[in-house]
């Protein structure tokens, strides 16, 4: 088996750079079906035992969660306080449900609810009249730079592997009984590999060399360009919970308990939106974490200041790392409009044509579950 990566390592580009939220659904409380948030419930409560099929061993989950998140419902919100909580009641029973069974589990937890109605005298964090009101959930982040170094050292110690970072992947063509993949080097020397089945998961690449065998996507995508922000809460707000502000074009906010800090502001960290088959050329740089240093200021500046103006504490947060990763997704319109489909993610997964197995991952959520899908159709292939 062979893995081809064009970055010098594996898991160095949108796997790490997000905000590592294990979902549980709570986030798609605007999908009317309601089968986004069944699907990441579902999702989540299988990560952590996929996960250590994968590696082959038991994970200490606890060295890897960050604090749990509040979800604090803005003013502007696509849905209101009483929608939001409703969509959330409706949650708890499915979940109520599925944690019956022994075998899942939530990051090695098991959480009598996945949220609570906070009263006001508990949100301290928030500034005055910032929120509509908010929700403290069981809901948590995992710290992507630890998770993909769990990752990778599993892979480095797999028996049968060869892995070939810094190889691009530029074509894919079928041959009689094989696909041949062609590409170049970091260094620019080109390369062929010949397989009977391929794996296509290429994240923002993966419709682009789809294509290039006649597997059109039927339905509309976009690829955001999207940074984060990466440093230090203050010794006095060490405390601080993570947060998700609902539903819209808002952001969260990650904390660990060594006081390091994710943060995002949508308006100001969403810096290219586009429905081509490839990403532009100049996303790469900020996606394999090279950003012009005037740029990088710009953007961390802008996203603290807006953060604080929620969460006051924010504002005296040092960034150490400005960054990008792609998400891409289906969808037309982005998600200040109600009807958008990125609210929804629920038709995703792996696909099988021949030999050639096309894997959505879609979200980090449901990455573990999809690997057992994708390997399974892979076998069924090369039978």
């Amino acid at each position: 088996m062979t893995i081809v990566d064009q970055a010098p390592d594996c898991l160095l580009q949108a796997s790490l750079r997000n905000e590592g939220k294990v979902h549980l659904g709570l986030v798609y409380a605007n999908d009317p079906s309601g089968r986004t948030p069944g699907l990441m419930l579902d999702a989540a409560l299988r990560f952590d035992r996929a996960v250590e099929e994968l590696v082959g061993a038991p994970v200490d989950w606890s060295k890897l969660r960050s604090a749990p998140f509040v979800y604090a419902v803005l003013a502007k919100s696509l849905r209101t306080p009483s929608e939001l909580t409703d969509a959330y009641a409706a949650l708890q029973l499915q979940y109520e449900g599925l944690v019956r069974r022994d075998d899942l589990t939530y990051l090695g937890t098991r959480p009598q609810a996945l949220w609570r109605p906070l009263a006001s005298d508990v949100t301290e964090w928030l500034a005055p009249a910032a929120s509509q009101g908010a929700v403290a959930t069981a809901e948590v982040a995992l710290d992507t730079d630890r998770f993909c170094r769990l990752l990778r050292s599993a892979l480095e110690s797999a028996d049968g592997l060869e892995c070939r970072w810094g190889h691009r992947v530029d074509s894919a063509a079928r041959r009689a009984h094989a696909y041949r993949i062609e590409g170049r080097t970091l260094d620019g020397q080109p390369w062929t590999l010949d397989a009977p089945v391929v794996v296509n998961c290429l994240w923002e690449d993966r419709l682009r060399l789809d294509a290039q065998l006649g597997l059109a996507p039927e339905r509309a995508w976009v690829h955001r360009l999207k940074f984060r922000l990466l440093g230090r809460l203050s010794r006095t707000s060490t405390t601080l919970p993570s947060f998700t502000f609902v539903l819209g074009p808002f952001g969260d906010v990650v904390t660990w308990p060594s006081g390091r800090v994710y943060l995002s502001w949508y308006p100001v960290c969403v810096k290219g939106w586009s429905s081509d088959v490839s990403v532009p050329d100049s996303w790469r740089e900020p996606c394999a974490g090279r950003v012009e240093r005037g740029v990088a200021e710009h953007i961390a500046r802008e996203a603290v200041d807006a953060l604080a103006t929620i969460v006051p504490a924010l504002g005296s947060a040092t960034i150490d790392t400005v960054d990008a990763g792609v998400i891409t997704a289906w969808g037309v319109t982005d998600i200040d409009d109600p009807a958008s489909e990125l609210h929804q993610r629920h038709h995703m997964g792996p696909a099988r044509h021949d030999g050639w197995v096309s894997v959505n991952t879609g979200k980090l959520t449901t990455a573990p579950v999809f690997a057992r899908q994708a390997a399974a159709l892979a076998f069924e292939a090369a039978a």
